[in-house]
């Protein structure tokens, strides 16, 4: 799902028949929903590209449909219907107060719209550091978000904090999701202790040289010391990043090797979801 694009009108709406002069004045004028919070008299003309409003009840002029929204504030309704950044408590707050309310049409709409903005915190497997992840990841299973976006949130939480069983253990999290986050980390160790310390084999035996007498220096080492171990899909990606040709790796080895550590972050990933499910 695309979130919609926004344009924005500060002029009040008071029957069907002005939707065409004061919506006529938004940026998107290729827009066909115009949306009004009741607190405000601002106007959101949107493009609804997915369907989203296809069966919330509003006015129509000239295939334009007017929806007057009850549920958010113009200030929320706003950050909806744009792609500008949220913050997180404000989407947690409004995806909460939409789940609890009845599902109309109109409800499911803008949570589904909130749900995606949520998504888009965590746009791939790794992103950046940030201080709601433990938060985000009660709000993804209590939501029951879709199982890439809970993987995400699993694997940033496991690998970015320290878990053990001691009472004085600073995670935010309940008991027994720190629990499954010690179970998880134990197995990528378990899984990738292997791969991270052994050097591998080419078809080339100068090739494979290169790697056995490298490899201590140039991967272990700086993985013992960022916690590679553990964060197996940081590790790979640096062994990626490393200038192996200039070591003396050819040009076909160096490209069999990354296609390796891609095919095993993909093994890594799908191990992830097999562990969560047991």
């Amino acid at each position: 799902m695309t979130a919609p694009e926004i344009a924005t009108s500060g002029r009040p709406h008071s029957s069907d028949a002005s939707v065409q002069t004061k919506t006529s004045r938004c940026r998107d004028p290729e827009g066909n929903v115009v949306l009004q919070a009741s607190d405000n008299t601002q106007l959101f003309r949107i493009r609804d590209e997915d369907g989203l409003f296809d069966n919330v009840p509003g006015s129509v002029t000239e295939n334009t449909k007017l929806i007057l929204i009850e549920s958010v504030t113009s200030d929320e309704l706003e950050l909806l219907v744009s792609r500008a950044d949220i913050p997180f408590d404000t989407l947690r707050d409004i995806t909460d107060r939409l789940s609890a309310l009845p599902l109309t049409e109109t409800n499911q709409a803008l949570r589904a719209i909130a749900l995606r903005a949520l998504s888009d915190l965590f746009p791939a497997r790794i992103f950046p550091p940030c201080d709601y992840a433990e938060a985000a990841l009660i709000l993804a299973l209590r939501l029951d978000l879709e199982e890439e976006i809970r993987k995400r949130l699993w694997y940033h939480v496991v690998t970015t904090r320290e878990f053990h069983d001691d009472e004085n253990e600073s995670s935010t999290l309940p008991r027994e999701l720190r629990a499954r986050c010690t179970s998880l980390l134990d197995s990528l160790i378990s899984h990738f202790t292997a791969l991270l310390f052994t050097p591998p084999a080419t078809s080339h035996m100068a090739c494979t040289d290169v790697f056995a007498e490298s490899w201590m220096t140039v991967v272990i080492s700086p993985s013992l010391e960022s916690h590679g171990v553990y964060r197996p899909l940081e590790s790979l990606e640096m062994m990626k990043n490393i200038d192996w040709g200039s070591m003396g790796v050819c040009q076909s080895c160096v490209a069999d090797k990354h296609e390796e550590w891609n095919e095993e972050a993909d093994v890594v990933w799908k191990l992830l979801g097999e562990w969560l499910q047991d």
